[in-house]
């Protein structure tokens, strides 16, 4: 007795057709395979234009990072940027290289050459092997004047304790190499001195006590344009911002501590650390390593340090407002003044300065 075949069933049709497609795929897949074998399939990035274009193209004068012995040539450096200026033979009206450390926009002669001057920020002229010399040219741009500073100077204690003086003359001519205390001041005189408002603002930190981290210390800088304190970390080469607003201390310890996605902005693009003489104060105790975990990871560190927010007035000293904390701040520093809230917003913020 002859049996009728029956009609595949769905799920049957569903499988057929899953085959179907995965046929040209696994092809593909064995064909790939097969090209591996050979050696046809291998991924070839662009091996064959190096070897056809070699040699082909030229180099680019004014975009060389490299000088041979003897040659004369100066950059440009403002917040991450850096390019080259090039100067023209000296004419003999040509003003010499001024011998402060801050100048004016200008045409200037280093060595048998002049060099237009005409944007602020930092400015080196390297003469390969012999002499190098750095000016910074202010006129109005306060970031300039702070993105100077910043590339001039890395965190470490080579130049501990030298006075404002004589960091400015040893400045012209090299890196300086301070930490955070003594940059934030150097950097306040030099504001200072061109009538830009600065005060010294720290923090310290509530958590465990040891002796070469406790705190950080960086500047407010009054800002006109803005008719706000902004704050500046010249020794870590930036300010910060909360949805591109420039924030104070209180408002950066603020977004810190309570995990806001504030914004780091650079102030310069140097070498950040001087690790290979960063000694403690018994010029034994190395803390190299420390520095480079901090610098790695430096919103976590600002996360520890900025917990206690302090801003410095000539008649109180150093004010915080922390009440649940204020005995053990206390105990850090006694000379550490405590301000009610309300009388340390009335005291720091509560009014525009002088003149505005």
């Amino acid at each position: 007795m002859a049996i009728a075949n029956s009609p595949p069933s769905k799920s049957s049709w569903r499988f057929l057709v899953i085959g179907l497609m995965l046929i040209p795929s696994f092809s593909t897949a064995l064909a790939a395979e097969e090209e591996s074998r050979n050696g046809e399939g291998e991924v070839h990035v662009f091996d064959k234009d190096v070897f056809e274009d070699w040699g082909h193209w030229e180099e680019k004068a004014v975009e060389t990072p490299y000088y041979p012995e003897g040659d004369v040539f100066a950059y440009h450096a403002y917040l991450t940027d850096v390019k080259r200026v090039v100067g023209t033979k000296a004419q003999e009206d040509c003003l010499p290289l001024p011998d402060s450390l801050i100048i004016s926009p200008g045409e200037y002669q280093f060595r048998d050459q002049a060099f237009a001057l005409q944007e602020e920020g930092l400015y080196r002229f390297i003469e390969v092997g012999e002499e190098q010399q750095q000016r910074i040219v202010y006129q109005a741009d306060l970031h300039a004047l702070l993105s100077g500073i910043a590339w001039i100077v890395s965190h470490g204690n080579s130049d501990h304790g030298k006075s404002h003086e004589v960091l400015a003359e040893e400045a012209k001519t090299r890196k300086i190499f301070i930490t955070c205390g003594p940059v934030s001041g150097w950097a306040s005189r030099i504001l200072g001195d061109h009538g830009i408002r600065a005060r010294s603002a720290t923090s310290l930190t509530l958590g465990h006590w040891n002796t070469y981290d406790n705190g950080h210390a960086m500047i407010e800088v009054y800002r006109k344009d803005l008719r706000k304190w902004v704050l500046y970390d010249v020794d870590g080469n930036c300010f910060f911002t909360w949805r591109e607003t420039p924030l104070s201390l209180v408002e950066f310890a603020y977004a810190v501590m309570s995990d806001k996605p504030y914004e780091i902005n650079k102030l310069a693009n140097d070498t950040r650390l001087d690790v290979s003489n960063f000694k403690g104060n018994d010029g034994k105790a190395d803390y190299a390593f420390f520095c480079e975990r901090m610098n790695a990871a430096v919103r976590q560190w600002y996360r520890r340090i900025v917990q206690v927010p302090m801003l410095h007035d000539a008649k109180l000293g150093r004010c915080f407002f922390d009440a649940a904390n204020r005995q053990r701040i206390e105990s850090y520093n006694k000379s550490f003044k405590y301000l009610e809230k309300g009388e340390f917003r009335r005291t720091f913020y509560g009014e525009v300065p002088d003149g505005e």
